[in-house]
């Protein structure tokens, strides 16, 4: 049984122990066969401290290259979130400003008719109040009548029972 199997087997009872939460019985560990002898593996040789110093120095450098790059990445991502949300911003602001611009043309549009019908109202009395005044002398109530004649609808246009009978 070489180690690897004796590894193996330690890790199964370590499970199969924690699953019941009650200890396995301990097995008494068989005697290793002898091992074979290890081979010498030939070491490289020592680096030159001056070839390690570059090396490093230019792994330092690769790693602060690195280091300011994704810094760099970080802030212009942050930047573009800075201005889309200023864009948003921007674009609701210009809505909002539609809207009143919108609410506030209603608003005149509704006052001028509001006093467009006032001044109706008060045009059809004054006018009411002048043909009266008109109407009182009979040469202007003939001539009333002729431009009703002249400017008005045509006689087969009219109401049947608006015409006048002569």
């Amino acid at each position: 049984m070489g180690l690897f199997d004796e590894i193996k087997r330690s890790l199964e009872e370590a499970i199969n122990e924690a699953q019941r939460n009650t200890p396995a019985p301990r097995r008494k560990p068989q005697p290793q066969r002898p091992s074979r002898p290890q081979q010498r593996i030939p070491q490289q040789p020592a680096p030159v401290p001056f070839e390690d110093d570059l090396e490093t120095a230019q792994s330092r450098d690769h790693q602060q290259r690195v280091a300011q790059r994704q810094q760099q990445i970080r802030q212009d991502a942050q930047q573009e979130l800075r201005e889309k949300e200023e864009a948003r911003r921007k674009e609701l602001a210009r809505k909002e400003q539609a809207a009143q611009r919108a609410r506030a043309q209603e608003a005149a549009r509704q006052r001028k008719i509001a006093e467009q019908q006032q001044l109706n109202a008060q045009s059809h009395r004054l006018k009411s109040d002048n043909l009266r005044e008109l109407l009182r002398d009979p040469g202007q109530f003939k001539q009333a009548v002729i431009l009703t004649e002249l400017l008005g609808k045509p006689m087969a246009k009219r109401d049947p029972r608006a015409r006048r009978a002569w």
